[in-house]
Protein backbone atom coordinates (compact mmCIF):
# COMPACT_ATOMS: atom_id res chain seq x y z
CA UNK A 1 0.00 0.00 0.00
CA UNK A 2 1.30 3.47 -0.77
CA UNK A 3 1.70 6.15 1.72
CA UNK A 4 0.83 9.60 1.05
CA UNK A 5 2.92 11.94 1.62
CA UNK A 6 0.49 13.21 4.50
CA UNK A 7 -0.93 10.51 5.70
CA UNK A 8 -0.64 10.61 9.33
CA UNK A 9 0.14 6.76 11.25
CA UNK A 10 -0.85 6.42 14.94
CA UNK A 11 1.22 7.70 17.16
CA UNK A 12 3.29 10.20 14.55
CA UNK A 13 2.76 13.56 14.05
CA UNK A 14 2.78 14.96 10.68
CA UNK A 15 4.19 19.49 10.83
CA UNK A 16 4.77 21.51 7.97
CA UNK A 17 6.89 24.40 8.59
CA UNK A 18 10.44 25.84 8.34
CA UNK A 19 13.37 24.45 9.73
CA UNK A 20 13.58 27.28 12.08
CA UNK A 21 10.08 27.19 13.19
CA UNK A 22 10.37 23.55 13.78
CA UNK A 23 13.32 23.89 16.14
CA UNK A 24 11.14 26.84 18.14
CA UNK A 25 8.07 24.89 18.24
CA UNK A 26 9.68 21.27 19.76
CA UNK A 27 13.06 22.29 20.76
CA UNK A 28 14.67 19.65 18.83
CA UNK A 29 17.94 19.98 17.08
CA UNK A 30 18.64 16.19 16.05
CA UNK A 31 15.66 14.95 13.52
CA UNK A 32 15.45 14.14 10.47
CA UNK A 33 14.20 16.07 7.35
CA UNK A 34 12.26 14.33 5.13
CA UNK A 35 11.67 16.14 1.67
CA UNK A 36 8.73 15.59 -0.14
CA UNK A 37 7.67 16.41 -3.55
CA UNK A 38 4.23 17.47 -3.86
CA UNK A 39 3.57 15.72 -7.79
CA UNK A 40 3.54 19.09 -9.04
CA UNK A 41 4.67 18.73 -12.94
CA UNK A 42 7.11 20.81 -14.47
CA UNK A 43 6.19 22.50 -17.68
CA UNK A 44 8.91 24.76 -19.90
CA UNK A 45 6.87 28.35 -19.25
CA UNK A 46 5.94 29.06 -23.37
CA UNK A 47 3.71 31.78 -22.57
CA UNK A 48 6.86 34.08 -19.78
CA UNK A 49 9.59 32.83 -22.73
CA UNK A 50 7.37 34.03 -25.34
CA UNK A 51 6.61 37.68 -23.43
CA UNK A 52 10.18 38.08 -22.43
CA UNK A 53 11.27 37.42 -26.11
CA UNK A 54 8.26 40.22 -27.14
CA UNK A 55 10.26 42.87 -25.00
CA UNK A 56 13.82 42.10 -25.99
CA UNK A 57 13.00 42.40 -29.51
CA UNK A 58 10.45 45.27 -29.15
CA UNK A 59 13.21 47.00 -27.01
CA UNK A 60 15.81 46.50 -29.69
CA UNK A 61 13.80 47.72 -32.30
CA UNK A 62 13.12 50.85 -30.13
CA UNK A 63 17.17 51.34 -29.33
CA UNK A 64 17.81 50.95 -33.50
CA UNK A 65 14.79 53.02 -34.39
CA UNK A 66 15.64 56.41 -33.16
CA UNK A 67 19.53 56.78 -34.10
CA UNK A 68 18.69 55.19 -37.45
CA UNK A 69 16.06 58.50 -37.84
CA UNK A 70 18.78 60.78 -36.12
CA UNK A 71 21.27 59.25 -39.12
CA UNK A 72 19.31 59.59 -41.62
CA UNK A 73 18.71 63.24 -41.42
CA UNK A 74 22.29 63.68 -41.47
CA UNK A 75 25.12 64.17 -44.43
CA UNK A 76 27.18 61.29 -45.04
CA UNK A 77 30.34 63.24 -43.92
CA UNK A 78 28.73 64.14 -40.27
CA UNK A 79 28.07 60.44 -39.83
CA UNK A 80 31.13 59.40 -40.70
CA UNK A 81 32.90 61.60 -38.50
CA UNK A 82 30.30 61.49 -35.61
Amino acid sequence: MVQLPFERKDGKETLICSEALFEKLTGERNYTIIDIQLGGIWHIPIELMLTVFVIVVLSCIAAVYAPSKRIKNMSITDVIYA
